[in-house]
């Protein structure tokens, strides 16, 4: 695929694009978005927590209409801060009333121009196939397994991202079934080590009792018990520009995660010849950001640890 012809691809789905009140990452993101011309675009915004963020949000939501190409827009400008947990939440569940399929960016997300390729052929691909739940554009670990241009993974990341209705109408933000789940100990079914099954419970205790302002762990919650995988890139497509003291959790701009480099996939793809997870990879992202290879790491620490990793990964 050339240069021209990565310059010149128009995206076939709709594309979710989440902002806030950073005008200059929302105008440098927006600018990959329109290199691609969506022919439908879905804008969500949160209000300002304080008045003196009025002018940043309205900056924002602005640069929206620099839109220079035929597009349908569709925009859900929330006049107060509802937060993170129900803005994000609300705003997907409004776009999928509306849309089948999706591309999802945020405000920080820098995607490489192939990074909207790959979401369409993949919505595409794997559109009927149930145990698919998302496409991912980050390969945090930068490595990949063989000659194919992705793999399936039970951890694939929110940075970057495209699903369908199908997957999100499963998605429930306030986790009404945790109690039931929790006592018949479900979790510990779904997860290799009975560690990671605790620490995980331990989250949705926290979204549960409303403790938490985000709306990313329950996703993960979502794909978990209903069995879905993900699909993430050979290469890293995406780079997080978010890091920094601007931001709502990834305030740690010296974190490996900050900035990743992109690199460019090649079309046409080469397809796995069947849908399985790649243990070898879920293996090793569980070693460099979760665990110890001992297993030995107490409990108290781990359950810090993955709180803090899991927040800057997913």
């Amino acid at each position: 695929m050339s240069d021209i012809e990565r310059e010149q691809y128009t995206v076939k789905n709709p594309v979710i694009f989440i902002v806030y009140n950073r005008p200059e990452l929302t105008k440098l993101v927006f600018g990959e978005i329109k290199k691609v011309r969506p022919k439908t675009l879905f804008v969500i915004a949160d209000g300002p927590k304080y008045v003196e963020q009025s002018e940043l949000c309205q900056l924002t939501r602005d640069i929206i209409n620099e839109i220079d190409w035929e597009c349908e827009v569709y925009k859900n400008f929330s006049p107060i801060n509802i937060g993170c947990r129900t803005r994000v939440s609300s705003g997907l569940s409004w776009a999928f009333e509306k849309t089948e399929a999706a591309i999802i960016i945020e405000d920080d997300i820098f995607p490489d121009p192939t990074f909207f390729r790959f979401c369409d052929e993949m919505l595409e691909r794997y559109r009927d196939d149930e145990r698919i739940m998302m496409i991912s554009g980050t390969n945090v670990l930068q490595v990949s397994n063989g000659d194919n241009s992705y793999f399936f993974s039970r951890y694939p990341a929110i940075w970057g991202w495209a699903t369908w209705r199908r997957a999100w109408k499963r998605y429930d933000v306030n986790l009404e079934d945790w109690p039931t789940r929790r006592k018949k100990k479900d979790h510990f079914k779904i997860f290799k080590n009975d560690n990671e099954a605790k620490v995980r419970a331990t989250l949705w205790n926290e979204i549960y009792y409303d403790k938490f302002d985000t709306w990313d762990y329950q996703w993960d919650y979502c794909r978990f018990f209903n069995q879905g995988i993900g699909i993430n890139p050979k290469y890293n497509l995406i780079s997080n520009l978010g890091f920094g003291d601007h931001a709502t959790h990834t305030k740690d701009c010296t974190n490996p995660m900050s900035n990743i480099p992109r690199k460019s996939l090649d079309f046409p793809m080469k397809h796995p010849e069947i849908v399985e997870v790649d243990e070898a990879y879920d293996d090793l992202y569980l070693q460099k950001f979760i665990y110890r290879p001992s297993w030995k790491i107490p409990l108290s620490v781990l359950k810090k640890k993955i709180f803090k990793t899991l927040r800057l990964s997913l």
